[in-house]
């Protein structure tokens, strides 16, 4: 390869993704939004957005199995 190409190649690169990551000004965000149709209802978010319980995480690591899960959780206070 020539010298120099492969600085040109990364600036290109830089470049590129700099551009599709900058924030265009002709885009509304507030527009676009109004558009989005809610799916999760304020019940349904408290929902997602408690703590998980020791039950269920205990629940989770049971469901992984052996193979999967880590070996020694004891001191995690579950086993299996």
């Amino acid at each position: 390869m020539a010298s120099g190409v492969p600085d040109l190649m990364a600036s290109m690169a830089r470049d590129f993704f700099q551009a599709l990551y900058t924030r265009d000004g002709c885009v509304v965000p507030d527009y676009l939004v109004s558009m989005i149709e809610g799916r999760v209802s304020r019940e349904m978010n408290k929902q997602l957005c408690r703590k998980f319980t020791n039950e269920e995480i205990g629940d989770a690591l049971y469901q992984i199995g052996p193979l999967k899960a880590v070996r020694n959780i004891a001191p995690l206070g579950y086993s299996l």
